[in-house]
């Protein structure tokens, strides 16, 4: 960002003849305006390409998995875990987020985004994982207008968190352009008119936007550095809950007690996660403080 710009550069969708937003990923077009709800933005010009959703073959899995088919696997290990977190997700959520996850495995294939692309542990470790947030919410009678995905990586938490919670206004950003531009184009693709993408640092953006409700950190980080850099984002009343293993460390932990007192956070209680999923546990821990 160079001085005196108000705004990360991005690219609106540019309208076709018939006056909407054209589908082709390559007709983006060069704005500074400050983001609006809604409006899917890429970092540049160039497509990741990403494959047709009707495509019938991602994967060996899949290879017999028909056009927009939610592979069995996949709805069975999510639904099994989300359970597990007292979560129940609907067949329509179910199959928007499979279709991301089609998108990811291809898109793998020419840069990374995830190491996971295993049907079964995708479905428990990127998606149900990612939906850990909303135990949370509930018990907090948390309901935030505006949330910040901070380094949304192909998109976990922010694009399962968009499915699952409609009325929500959520902005993700990531620094690098590839990952920043995918996750764009998938959001359009899955008609998520209420998830925007930013390429853009926290650091940067703080100052150049209203600060947010709930502002989420998923595997980014040690606690002292997201709280240095997502602070100033973080709206009076809001929260920031960053998503951790819950083998957390006693010194990550103490340090990020320092930085959240630096910053004026209120450190709110542990909530220890336990993902079940076909034999298997998975234990998470969501570290919260609050700015009050």
């Amino acid at each position: 960002m160079r001085d005196g710009e108000r705004f990360p550069v991005h690219y609106r969708r540019r309208a076709g003849r018939n006056g909407r937003g054209s589908p082709s990923p390559h007709r983006w077009q060069r704005t500074r305006e400050p983001p609006a709800p809604g409006v899917i933005f890429a970092p540049d010009d160039r497509s990741v390409n990403l494959p047709p959703l009707d495509a019938t073959s991602v994967g060996s899995h899949d290879s017999d998995v028909g056009e927009g088919t939610v592979d069995p696997l996949f709805e069975r290990s999510l639904i099994a875990s989300c359970a597990s977190l007292g979560v129940r997700v609907a067949p329509a959520q179910i199959e928007r987020m499979w279709r991301h996850f089609r998108l990811v495995r291809e898109t793998n294939e020419k840069f990374n985004l995830t190491r996971i692309t295993d049907v079964r542990r995708a479905a428990v470790e990127h998606y149900a994982d990612s939906l850990t947030l909303l135990p949370w919410l509930a018990e907090r009678a948390v309901q935030p207008a505006r949330a910040l995905d901070v380094g949304t990586g192909g998109g976990w938490p922010a694009v399962p968190l968009a499915i699952m919670l409609p009325k929500v206004e959520w902005t993700a950003i990531d620094s690098t352009g590839k990952k920043a531009r995918f996750v764009a184009e998938a959001a359009a693709a899955l008609g998520l008119a209420n998830l925007t993408i930013l390429q853009v640092r926290a650091n940067e953006l703080a100052g150049r936007i209203a600060p947010f409700d709930l502002v989420v950190c998923r595997a980014v980080g040690k606690l002292s550095d997201l709280i240095a850099e997502t602070s100033r984002l973080i709206a009076h009343g809001g929260y920031l809950v960053c998503y951790k293993t819950a083998e957390l460390s006693f010194e990550e932990r103490q340090a990020g007690q320092r930085a959240a007192a630096r910053a004026r956070l209120t450190p709110q209680p542990d909530r220890p996660i336990l993902l079940r999923a076909e034999g298997e546990t998975f234990r998470r821990l969501l570290v919260s403080y609050r700015r009050q």
